[in-house]
């Protein structure tokens, strides 16, 4: 007698359902597995979207070069497949590309969440000090206008308005160095034993 079992390794495979079309009326697909519908909503929107760039000035010069079968079936062909075999993250390509946008038009820093206003504040005296592990510099842009109290032994190059800070080692000058920082410009720290 046979058992008629399916091991599951996990219940994520039971309930990942992709519709596709196998026939239409009597007429049977000669597509093994059928079309994914998600692949035919591709073919739409990236056909559209074609007869669309083929207006705009650049593009559609480009594209009224290619044969009207290339532009209208086979190129929307390529880019569908492509889309539908792509995965980002483990989703479909149009979620992929909601988040995508979505991330380019969120906001970068928030408050509250809410967006923030990208403005400049002027934080006073602020110390840094490092840790338990060394004395030596850790890696930061300081912006000007300000002063910088270097308290071990630096390198300093100056390239246009970015000056370069060096960490040459990891031990305490017996007096600190001021740098003065104008309006403008960047002091780059890179801690010692990094180039």
């Amino acid at each position: 007698m046979s058992d008629n079992k399916v091991t599951l390794r996990s219940y994520r495979l039971a309930f990942e359902l992709e519709r596709r079309l196998h026939r239409i009326d009597r007429f049977r697909i000669p597509v093994p597995y059928g079309i994914p519908l998600v692949a035919l909503a591709y073919a739409a929107v990236v056909a559209v979207a074609l007869v669309i760039a083929g207006s705009l000035p650049l593009v559609g010069a480009v594209l009224g070069v290619l044969p009207w079968p290339v532009r209208l079936i086979l190129l929307p062909g390529v880019i569908t497949r492509a889309l539908c075999h792509r995965r980002a993250d483990e989703r479909p390509a149009h979620e992929a590309i909601i988040a995508y946008m979505m991330f380019l038009v969120a906001p970068r820093r928030l408050v509250g969440l809410e967006r923030a206003p990208a403005r400049d504040v002027d934080l006073g005296v602020v110390a840094v000090a490092s840790d338990e592990c060394s004395p030596g510099y850790r890696a930061g842009v300081v912006r000007g206008p300000g002063t910088v109290l270097l308290r071990c032994p630096a390198r300093l190059e100056l390239r246009g308005r970015v000056l370069r800070l060096a960490g040459t080692e990891d031990t305490l000058l017996s007096e600190p160095q001021e740098v003065a920082l104008s309006s403008g410009m960047r002091l780059e720290i890179v801690p010692c034993g990094r180039r």
